[in-house]
C-alpha cells in the first residue's frame, strides 16, 4: 500500500496541537481599555490627594510623605506599564492540549490519590483518562512514562493510520475540554483573600478543593466562588484583575 505523502505532515500537525501551547484570540474593547487606564489614574490621584492632606496636617512629616509620594508614583507607573502591556496582547496562551487533558484527570480526583480512583472522577476526568489511556496503548507507554516525551519520538510504521489517530485525539480532546472552559487562578482573591475553597462537585456529589478565583473563557469574566464573597470582574475589567494579581 502506498502511503499518502501528506500523512507525515498531518501527523506532525496533530502532534504540534497536542504538545505545544495554544493561542486563543482576545476580544479587546477599546472603550474598556481606556476605562482601565482612567481607573488607574483615578486611584493614583486619590492617593496623591490623601498624601497632600497629610502633608498639610503634619508638615513636620514632610520627608516621610515625600518618600510616600515617590513610591506612589513608581507604583502608578508600574501599574500603567503592566496595563499597557496586557492591553497590547491580542492572544492568550493556553497550556498544550495534552497538559490540559492530564490536568483534567488530576483535578477531578477529589481524594488527591492516584488518577485511577474512578469512583471520585468527574465525567470529564473519566473521559480524559480514557483518551490518555488510548494514547498510552498506541504508544506502548507504561503508566509512569512521560507521554509528551513519548509522543515527540513516536515513529509509527504506518503514518496514514497514525495521522488519523492523532487527529482523532486532538478532536476528542478539544470536544471533551470545551464544556469546562474555565481557568483556575493560582492567586488569592483581591476582595476576600481566599486562595482555595471547598465546593460540592455536582458530577460526583463530593466536596473538592478548588481555586477561589475562576475565569470563564466563554464570557471573559472572572469571579470568586468563596461563600459571601462579592468579587466579580466582567470582561471589560479582567485586565485590571490581572494587573492587581501581578502587583500582589
Amino acid at each position: 500500500m502506498t502511503s499518502d505523502p501528506t500523512a507525515r505532515l498531518r501527523l506532525d500537525t496533530a502532534l504540534d496541537q497536542l504538545l505545544n501551547p495554544e493561542h486563543a484570540p482576545l476580544d479587546r474593547d477599546p472603550t474598556a481599555a481606556r476605562q482601565l487606564l482612567r481607573d488607574a489614574n483615578r486611584d493614583h490621584l486619590a492617593r496623591v490627594r490623601e498624601l497632600a492632606r497629610r502633608l498639610r496636617a503634619r508638615p513636620t512629616d514632610r520627608a516621610a510623605i515625600h518618600r510616600d509620594l515617590r513610591a506612589a508614583g513608581a507604583r502608578h507607573r508600574a501599574r500603567r506599564a503592566t496595563l499597557a502591556a496586557d492591553l497590547a496582547r491580542t492572544t492568550a496562551e493556553l497550556p498544550p492540549l495534552l497538559d490540559q487533558l492530564l490536568e483534567a484527570v488530576h483535578s477531578s480526583t477529589s481524594t488527591g490519590g492516584p488518577a485511577g480512583a474512578g469512583a471520585h472522577r468527574s465525567p470529564i476526568g473519566l473521559d480524559a483518562a480514557q483518551l490518555l489511556g488510548d494514547i498510552r496503548r498506541t504508544l506502548g507507554a507504561r503508566p509512569g512514562d512521560d507521554l509528551a516525551a513519548r509522543l515527540r519520538v513516536w515513529a509509527p510504521t504506518d503514518p496514514d493510520t497514525a495521522a488519523d489517530q492523532a487527529e482523532r485525539w486532538v478532536a476528542d480532546g478539544r470536544a471533551l475540554l470545551n464544556p469546562r472552559r474555565t481557568l483556575e487562578a493560582k492567586a488569592p482573591c483581591p476582595v476576600c483573600g481566599n486562595r482555595h475553597v471547598w465546593a460540592l462537585d455536582p458530577a460526583t456529589g463530593e466536596r473538592v478543593r478548588r481555586a477561589a478565583l475562576q475565569i470563564d473563557y466563554a464570557t471573559g469574566s472572572a469571579r470568586c466562588i468563596a461563600p459571601s464573597c462579592t468579587g466579580y470582574w466582567p470582561r471589560e475589567r479582567i485586565d485590571l484583575l490581572v494587573a492587581v494579581l501581578r502587583e500582589g
